[in-house]
């Protein structure tokens, strides 16, 4: 079906739109140029027709397009990946949901209208649209969003999106005051590099249009503040700005690293005409893609017409998004703790921060969705625990935004999962501490749950925060087994009652359920049947039938989640992947993998599983801390080996609801490979022999 023509204009002369015929076809009523929808894509590009911007090959990215409709989203994204030699950042820009956490600051009522201006390949808009009324998603590469429609039909089925090809007019293709909120996230500083001072005819030539290039309308500046200009035109008068852009001077700029756009050390910290003539010797191209300063950037939205503005620095940059702080101190929702060390003062400096998220708009912004989060926790808390601020805003790798939170005079977390497998996590760690509640002992070793709600198809969950410190931080003071006692005591705490329990066979069923289901999860990422076959009798000669006692398992029973205060445990966090059914034991093996990983950093899972599955432990009041585990939950130490086994395997299985599902590399090193280490151990063929 069309959509409304009152939602387009002419990029060329901003005329109205009408349907010239039944194949939706598209006539400007001014100046009577043709669009065609194709698709189920609006086509309003006229002069870059054959624009394609894009690592995979024109061809190669035809065949993925196709092949996305039936085969699955993470082969296509591993096929993808090949073409940029597996670079990091292109992950994070195809799968990654936490970079996007800016969307929390924003203004969006339930009816917004959204334009993703530059959507590329979709993530923004698969991460915006279930929040808005409707989304518009608007690229000048073709198969890009022919490749995000396919995105949004397996992640977005009910959500309100209009693909739009266009960007190379003089307009673009939108009515004046339409839009509630246009973002761009990594395109504002791209907006000049046109490349058209390569229509020269010689070396000297192009050289000349080069370094003209800086001067007039081709200036990188004017270029972005025309451009500005154009999205203040399709904004309401109370609309909003959203840009994700570098700092010019990012304080990795000055030592650690080079430009992010032009790849020239100090490039953006030079005079622009000097960077210029600087990236023509060097690079053979003018120096375009202009980022700026804290005050570079609010002179120029004013100039754009946006006179309020908000800025958010990022960490590490916007991409790889691990922490957001406002810098304006007037807003009462944040009541941020000043860094202590030197290098963290310098970083976190507003003027030295990697990245802005900057919100502009002509009026001044209200009721940010987290501010809309807020008010809803607080309506369900006392009203001793009120109000609500928030100290920190962390992104973690498992898709979920941490807010180190006051109510009242009390310190709270406030958790906001970012997609279907974080929040799934979320509502299993919340169940088990109302759970926990009822459970005379874990009460006191659990964080309190406070409440949870959903704004807008944002949901989040709120508890006390609890006392102590990572373990981890105790024992790098005062010695890696120095608490080994507590942490045995909390592994009683949590199972007080097991030995009073009969042992059950892991077989059939329950065995299935344990093992044959997470391994059949891992081998729908490995590709060798061979390899995938050897695995399964290696888990049923070690495990099959063997007598076992359940209980509670936590699932990360690790030095990061376990605390202590006053010297002493003092708790447990994050039961994302409680299994109140489950086999404790592996979470004495994960403790002791996690302690000698934290001391041992140039060591893998692999081969600290390798090492534990010897039974030759290094420390002595450790492995003590072993054996009085098995005793105590009732398990022959005989199957150690087997144990061990299972307990990196439901480490790898957590880990492919997040990432690493998409990280081919990371599957062969970390699964393939360490599986080759295992059938190849003498200790797994001694014991199954």
């Amino acid at each position: 079906m069309i959509t409304s023509m009152s939602d387009f204009r002419c990029p060329r002369c901003k005329a109205e739109l009408l349907v010239k015929t039944a194949e939706q076809e598209l006539c400007c009523s001014g100046c009577g140029a043709p669009y065609s929808v194709r698709n189920g894509i609006f086509d309003f590009r006229y002069q870059r027709m054959d624009y394609y911007f894009n690592p995979v090959p024109r061809v190669a990215m035809a065949e993925l397009i196709k092949d996305a409709s039936y085969e699955s989203w993470p082969r296509i994204i591993w096929r993808f990946m090949e073409y940029v030699n597996y670079n990091p950042d292109w992950l994070n820009n195809l799968i990654s949901d936490g970079r996007y956490t800016w969307k929390l600051f924003l203004e969006l009522p339930p009816d917004t209208k959204f334009l993703d201006l530059g959507c590329g390949l979709g993530n923004l808009t698969k991460n915006i649209a279930p929040h808005v009324g409707r989304t518009f998603a608007l690229d000048l590469t073709w198969e890009r969003l022919e490749f995000a429609k396919r995105r949004f039909e397996l992640f977005n089925p009910d959500d309100n999106i209009v693909l739009v090809a266009g960007g190379d007019g003089r307009y673009l293709p939108f009515p004046d005051n339409f839009f509630d909120c246009v973002a761009l996230s990594g395109v504002l500083e791209w907006v000049a590099d046109t490349g058209e001072w390569e229509s020269g005819k010689s070396k000297l030539s192009r050289g000349l249009r080069m370094i003209m290039s800086f001067f007039g309308d081709t200036n990188p500046r004017t270029m972005q503040l025309k451009f500005l200009q154009e999205i203040h035109r399709i904004l309401k008068p109370n609309g909003q700005i959203f840009v994700a852009i570098e700092n010019r001077l990012n304080y990795e700029y000055f030592v650690n690293r080079p430009d992010h756009h032009s790849q020239l050390w100090y490039g953006s910290l030079l005079p622009r005409f000097v960077a210029n003539l600087y990236s023509i010797a060097v690079s053979k191209k003018p120096y375009r893609t202009y980022t700026y300063s804290l005050g570079g950037y609010r002179k120029l939205f004013r100039r754009a017409g946006f006179t309020h503005q908000q800025f958010f620095g990022f960490f590490q940059g916007y991409t790889h998004l691990s922490e957001a702080i406002p810098l304006q101190g007037n807003d009462n929702l944040w009541h941020l703790s000043r860094p202590q060390r030197f290098k963290d003062i310098i970083k976190k400096n507003k003027h030295f921060v990697p990245a802005y998220g900057i919100i502009a708009s002509s009026s001044r912004l209200q009721q940010s969705l987290l501010k809309r989060i807020i008010t809803s926790l607080e309506r369900d808390v006392p009203m001793e625990w009120t109000p609500v601020s928030v100290i920190a805003c962390q992104i973690t790798g498992k898709e979920k935004v941490i807010l180190h939170g006051q109510a009242g005079m009390h310190p709270i977390i406030i958790k906001i999962p970012l997609n279907h497998s974080a929040a799934a996590a979320e509502e299993r760690h919340h169940h088990f501490l109302k759970h926990a509640m009822t459970l005379n002992g874990l009460d006191t070793i659990v964080p309190e749950p406070l409440t949870c709600g959903e704004v807008q198809n944002v949901v989040y969950y709120a508890e006390k925060k609890l006392a102590g410190q990572p373990l981890k931080e105790k024992l790098v003071s005062c010695g890696r087994s120095t608490l080994i006692q507590g942490v045995f005591n909390l592994l009683c705490m949590l199972n007080p009652t097991i030995q009073e329990k009969a042992p059950v066979l892991l077989a059939d069923g329950y065995f299935h359920s344990e093992v044959e289901k997470p391994l059949a999860k891992l081998f729908k990422v490995i590709d060798d049947p061979g390899l995938a076959r050897e695995t399964h009798n290696l888990f049923h000669q070690h495990l099959y039938g063997i007598p076992i006692r359940c209980g509670i398992l936590h699932g990360d029973f690790s030095v990061n989640n376990i605390f202590s205060c006053d010297g002493k445990i003092s708790g447990l966090i994050d039961w994302e992947d409680v299994h109140n059914t489950g086999l404790p034991i592996l979470d004495v093996l994960n403790y002791l993998e996690s302690v000698h990983r934290f001391f041992n950093p140039q060591m893998t899972l692999a081969d600290t599983i390798t090492l534990l599955a010897s039974g030759h432990w290094p420390v002595e009041q450790e492995y003590r801390f072993l054996q009085e585990s098995y005793k105590f939950l009732g398990l022959n130490p005989q199957y150690h080996a087997g144990f061990t086994y299972l307990r990196w395997l439901y480490h790898l299985v957590q880990q492919l609801n997040f990432t690493l599902i998409y990280d081919r590399p990371m599957i062969k090193e970390k699964i393939e490979l360490a599986l080759r280490g295992f059938l190849n151990n003498p200790v797994t063929r001694a014991t199954s022999d």
